[in-house]
């Protein structure tokens, strides 16, 4: 018996799963609390590691893998990474919305 549910109840695994939220989405929101976290620290050396971008080395084939800020622009949906960083530090309570309820359209 896994849930409370019983094998003779034949549930879809729609049916049963529907109540739990997706992994995409709490790996977004525990993304984006993480940096969070880090950016407030300003005493921290992690402060300027997190939205550290690098332009160096050599476009790869195939396809582009996404960075730690790539990843936080798309789970925030936020424009460039100025606007994250003004969104984390000047207003917390946009932030935690950012963090728990924006969902993008790729998932």
């Amino acid at each position: 018996m896994a849930l409370n549910v019983t094998r003779r109840a034949h549930l879809t695994n729609e049916q049963l799963y529907q109540d739990l939220s997706k992994v995409t989405e709490k790996i977004q929101q525990r993304r984006m609390r993480i940096a969070g976290h880090c950016i407030r620290h300003s005493e921290e050396p992690v402060c300027q590691l997190v939205l550290w971008q690098s332009v160096e080395g050599r476009i790869s084939k195939g396809r582009k893998w996404l960075t730690y800020v790539e990843n936080l622009l798309q789970d925030s949906g936020m424009a460039n990474i100025d606007k994250l960083r003004a969104c984390i530090g000047d207003c917390v309570n946009t932030y935690m919305h950012a963090c728990m309820y924006v969902v993008p359209d790729w998932i």
